[in-house]
């Protein structure tokens, strides 16, 4: 199924877009996937809710002081040829211009909404990392409240029981953007480092509200 999208260049010459693929509400990514999007940022945030071809993205890089280009188009159409491999970005339709017989094509990314993959959440994965990563938790929060360090395995254990509760709540923000409007735009619109600070904070917050017995026993360990 297509769509037609009639408008106008900067030359004030019609061309018509055939839109092919529209990106999915939200897309798991891996910690390589989040190192991509943040190296080349500028086009990710440039292709959010739209179809932009790459002449289009190259004029991301124009200097307005010098009105010279930062990056070569030839370099840009290495960026988005990376990004496209990555499976971030994607072809999602063609354009034509009037009096070009050549078509354009047009990307847009593969979610409107890229969300860390919150398997790695889960506790049954990289147990020993988990382990070093809780005991320095534990270290530097007994030094915090000047109080004696904490049994290891009762903060570990602390520690999976609260994570497997924030799971379930991103899990939950994430089905809320299917069906609320406000949401989906807020998660759309924001990057994805600022966004994962929301989603932590929020997710924390819902699960002491929910659960206040979790932070009942976050005082119990330190008492």
């Amino acid at each position: 199924m297509s769509e037609e999208i009639y408008s106008e260049d900067n030359k004030s010459k019609r061309y018509q877009d055939m839109i092919t693929h529209k990106p999915k509400l939200v897309r798991f990514i891996s910690e390589e996937e989040v190192e991509l999007i943040r190296k080349y940022s500028q086009i990710i945030r440039a292709l959010r809710n739209t179809h932009l071809t790459v002449k289009e993205i190259h004029e991301l890089y124009l200097d307005d002081e010098t009105g010279k280009h930062t990056l070569t188009l030839k370099t840009v159409y290495k960026h988005v040829e990376k990004l496209e491999n990555a499976n971030l970005i994607k072809v999602s339709g063609h354009r034509m211009t009037e009096g070009n017989r050549q078509t354009e094509k047009l990307y847009t990314r593969t979610g409107n909404i890229f969300f860390p993959d919150m398997r790695e959440e889960l506790p049954e994965g990289n147990v020993e990392e988990r382990k070093v990563y809780t005991e320095s938790m534990n270290t530097v929060m007994s030094e915090m409240l000047n109080v004696p360090k904490s049994d290891e395995k009762s903060f570990y254990d602390f520690y999976m029981l609260l994570r497997k509760h924030k799971y379930q709540i991103n899990i939950e923000i994430l089905e809320k953007a299917k069906s609320s409007k406000k949401t989906a735009e807020i998660l759309t619109k924001t990057n994805l480092d600022k966004l994962n600070k929301m989603t932590e904070t929020i997710s924390t917050l819902l699960t002491f509200l929910r659960h206040p017995e979790i932070l009942e026993k976050l005082r119990n360990l330190y008492n």
